[in-house]
């Protein structure tokens, strides 16, 4: 629910959300209740389980901040304790990659 009254709130004139909220609104009376709290949560923060194939699986933290004078933008940063798992599976893949070199002349 707060995903599609982010995007109304975002895209309010959108032809297609409008019929979508109006089909709900109009074929379901739970729909119509929680619409009618007009409650907005963002989540601005907690850990996110990700994989990578060199690494395996592992959690970050997150937390979002939202861009001011920039209507609908976000930006989220992700980070892991020094000496963790998370830590490690972060950089071991950056160490692996290959450096770029110079050439001289």
């Amino acid at each position: 629910m707060a995903h599609l009254r982010a995007a109304t709130g975002r895209r309010p004139d959108d032809p297609t959300l409008r019929r979508l909220v109006a089909d709900l609104h109009a074929r379901s009376a739970p729909f119509r209740e929680l619409w009618a709290d007009h409650e907005l949560r963002h989540k601005v923060s907690g850990h996110k389980r990700l994989y990578h194939p060199l690494v395996g699986a592992f959690t970050l933290d997150y937390v979002v901040l939202t861009v001011p004078n920039v209507p609908g933008q976000r930006l989220v940063a992700y980070s892991a304790e020094p000496g963790t798992i998370a830590y490690d599976a972060l950089v071991r893949p950056a160490a692996a990659a290959p450096r770029a070199s110079t050439v001289a002349g």
